[in-house]
């Protein structure tokens, strides 16, 4: 099997939002998932040939531009930011980005691959709450226990918090799957 095709059913099969673009930012190829997800959060299906920056509203063009411009330029990266129309409630994305080299090595354009991250960003936000009510409402023997993290505090504090989670993520991440957004008291 060659090189292309397999990277093409590769591309195809991902859930991830897919697409590659050449010097002139123009869609040369993208898969189902890319063009699916660009309607959800844009309104309107891309086309092969499209000129992908110019699609974004007028706000966020410079924004997409200017990463694709870093990718074109040889840079391998991923960057967090939110695109799509606020009306249809503007995610945030994870996009990985790549060149893509012809057989000698020169850059003929480059790959963008989208993550959306709006439901795991809600996740942790849930939990952030969870921790909030949680250190706020301690029984007062768990405070005599000596237990620093539960100090009493109620004010913000995002350091710890992030220790925390990071210490925790996969209990939490587990927990927090099975808590209903109305279950929370915030």
């Amino acid at each position: 099997m060659d090189t292309l095709k397999l990277w093409e059913m590769i591309g195809l099969s991902n859930r991830e939002a897919i697409c590659a673009f050449d010097l002139d930012y123009r869609l040369l190829a993208f898969n189902q998932v890319h063009n699916d997800e660009f309607f959800r959060v844009n309104g309107f299906y891309t086309k092969i040939g499209d000129v992908f920056p110019d699609l974004f509203p007028a706000s966020q063009r410079k924004g997409m531009r200017s990463l694709m411009a870093r990718a074109l330029k040889g840079e391998i990266f991923s960057a967090v930011e939110r695109f799509g129309k606020t009306e249809f409630g503007s995610p945030q994305w994870e996009i990985a980005y790549a060149p893509i080299r012809d057989a000698n090595g020169k850059i003929v354009g480059a790959f963008h691959h989208a993550r959306d991250l709006t439901e795991s960003a809600a996740r942790a936000a849930a939990i952030v709450r969870m921790d909030d009510y949680r250190r706020c409402h301690v029984d007062p023997r768990e405070m005599l226990s000596g237990d620093s993290i539960w100090a009493g505090q109620c004010e913000s504090s995002a350091p710890l918090r992030r220790r925390r989670l990071n210490s925790r993520t996969h209990k939490i991440e587990t927990i927090v799957c099975s808590v209903q957004e109305d279950d929370l008291i915030t």
